[in-house]
């Protein structure tokens, strides 16, 4: 069935993280070293990071205690995984909420600090899109942010576009049985999880103002479990971005 509308994914899948993060990765490795009463954290950070790039499958974000997207995919995810090594090391937020929330309010703050570096080919791709399909970004990051990045980039069409900012693709609700719990894919020990509640309520309530159901909907992202997995699994068209540090298995 013909796509009618295209859901995109804002950071790694338009911009180049790796440069972008930079200014965001000090801030945020200095709002840690606050946190837990340190100077700087900069050689045990190192030394999580090494263990963490060396055995990638044994760490990931993680939300309620479990594994919601690779370490190693970009390094704002990386960066998170780090942090959550390190309250686990110095044995403090251990409640999985209390800790969900420190982790998020940081990253939060921090994501303000970042560059804008766009991919090359940002604006063109985007302005061609505009002028086919109605097209929606969906990202865990701050609307206000990303509005601010697209502004900037000013693409023909821009006041077009719609942002829904804080889509939280990683937040798993046990009660939202449209889904099954996970699924096993080949080259993968552990489990992927679905049940992505609020990720999904902001997609159907793109399907509904659209008047279009899933499987005319195509959803393209750079992160296969935080934007695809759920998407593909409601029968939507799915594309994945890939770079460098995409895992084989995805």
């Amino acid at each position: 069935m013909k796509n009618k509308i295209v859901v995109l994914d804002f950071d790694g899948t338009l911009t180049q993280v790796k440069e972008e993060a930079k200014p965001f990765l000090k801030s945020f490795k200095k709002d840690y070293a606050n946190l837990l009463s340190k100077d700087n954290l900069d050689k045990e950070w190192e030394e999580i990071e090494k263990e963490i790039l060396k055995n990638p499958e044994q760490y990931g974000w993680k939300d309620k205690g479990l594994i919601i997207a690779p370490a190693k995919v970009d390094d704002y995810i990386l960066a998170s995984v780090v942090a959550q090594v390190l309250l686990d090391k110095y044995d403090v937020f251990k409640k999985d909420k209390e800790r969900d929330e420190i982790v998020h309010q940081i990253f939060r703050q921090n994501y303000l600090k970042s560059k804008i570096c766009f991919k090359k080919e940002a604006k063109e791709v985007l302005e061609k899109l505009i002028k086919k399909l109605p097209v929606f970004i969906v990202t865990n990051s701050r609307p206000d942010a990303v509005l601010n990045k697209i502004q900037v980039l000013n693409p023909l069409g821009k006041e077009k576009l719609i942002i829904y900012g804080d889509a939280q693709k990683y937040w798993l609700d046990a009660n939202f049985d449209l889904v099954p719990e996970f699924i096993k894919i080949q080259g993968l020990e552990r489990k992927i999880y679905l049940r992505r509640k609020r990720y999904y309520d902001v997609l159907n309530q793109i399907w509904e103002q659209s008047s279009v159901k899933p499987e005319q909907c195509l959803i393209v992202g750079d992160v296969f479990e935080l934007d695809l997995v759920l998407p593909a699994k409601l029968g939507c068209n799915v594309f994945l971005i890939t770079n460098s540090q995409t895992p084989d298995y995805e």
